[in-house]
């Protein structure tokens, strides 16, 4: 069964740097795999935190660790402290709903961020909080569930494909951070592609559901800019502030990625813009409608007064009407009605008024 801490829940009184998951639970047990590499050498294998204690930082090989799961704050302490990782960084590895950041240290860089998945229009997206810590020649990346979404990275290490083998962590990370981007373009492209075809619906028939469609966009579209929004400044510290962790080859490499996160909040804005305009639309379309049914009710309104009056006029019967007592006077004023309709009819078509 699922646990999470409610998010009105303050820990009031515990010291800064506490390491206490908030976040709901994903998985049922952590799971720890250790990679082992440089350009001639890889081991991977799947330990357990005292394995990672025992790790040799003095050597050339670079060490890629990733966490599955962080419910149980006191081995992810147990972790961070073998690579010295400051209590403060600890807190925020384990809080699953912070913002993305960035903060720069001496020995290490550590990043904070959300994967992000979407599905389908109306039922939301999925987020997974991921942290990064790096350093010379450790890497860290923190998930807060078993899914393994780095597969296609380790393989490329595996099978020397590329750079990854062959540069340092601070390039592991560069790759870990284009899979991420990478992934938030099919999820804007999905969208998209729903809002295209809401607008196309939007235009050709407005419908009471399309209201509840394009609130449900924007609520995503707010989801989402929250949580991509930021990547954008953390991409640009780290392409603009000197850390002698980033090599400078990776650098060319960082602009690149920035420009791709730059193309990516450019179209939520376009989407969002979209969205305004579609119920702008939605609401005038409504209201076009609506004028359509008034004029309809009132050319017949407008019709019906002067029949009301024949019908009235002959309605009072008094003893000098002659008509009252004509043996034709109730086909007379039918006939009189049906001119009078027919004629206010002509009359409004040739005024154009409908």
């Amino acid at each position: 069964m699922k646990m999470r801490i409610p998010k009105n829940i303050k820990l009031v009184g515990l010291p800064p740097g506490t390491a206490v998951f908030k976040g709901e639970r994903k998985t049922e047990k952590i799971q720890i795999k250790k990679l082992e590499y440089n350009e001639e050498f890889y081991d991977e294998v799947l330990c357990s935190v005292d394995d990672v204690e025992k790790v040799d930082l003095s050597d050339n090989k670079l060490k890629w660790i990733i966490i599955n799961g962080l419910h149980e704050a006191e081995i992810i302490e147990r972790l961070c402290n073998v690579f010295r990782i400051k209590q403060l960084i600890i807190e925020d590895i384990l809080d699953t709903e912070h913002q993305p950041k960035i903060d720069f240290f001496d020995d290490f860089i550590f990043i904070t961020l959300k994967i992000i998945d979407y599905n389908s229009p109306g039922k939301g997206a999925h987020t997974e909080h991921l942290s990064l810590v790096f350093g010379k020649n450790f890497s860290l990346t923190f998930l807060e569930s078993g899914v393994h979404y780095f597969e296609k990275i380790e393989d490329r290490i595996l099978n020397k494909s590329g750079k990854l083998s062959k540069l340092g962590t601070d390039y592991l990370n560069y790759a870990i951070l284009d899979f991420v981007i990478d992934n938030y373009y099919i999820l804007i492209d999905k969208l998209g592609y729903e809002i295209d075809k809401l607008e196309e619906a939007i235009i050709n028939e407005p419908k009471k559901e399309h209201l509840g469609l394009i609130h449900k966009f924007k609520s995503e579209l707010i989801f989402l800019n929250k949580n991509i929004k930021p990547m954008r400044d953390i991409i640009r510290r780290m392409e603009t502030e000197k850390s002698h962790l980033i090599a400078s080859s990776t650098y060319e490499y960082l602009r690149d990625l920035f420009d791709h996160i730059v193309q990516i909040n450019d179209t939520l804005d376009s989407y969002r813009e979209t969205l305004t305009v579609l119920l702008d639309i939605y609401i005038t379309n409504q209201g076009n409608k609506l004028n359509e049914v008034m004029k309809v009710l009132t050319i017949i309104a407008t019709i019906f007064i002067p029949l009301t009056f024949i019908a009235g006029v002959y309605g009072m019967n008094f003893k000098n009407m002659p008509e009252v007592e004509w043996h034709y006077g109730y086909y007379f004023s039918l006939a009189l009605m049906l001119i009078v309709g027919l004629g206010m009819l002509l009359f409004f078509k040739r005024k154009k008024w409908f």
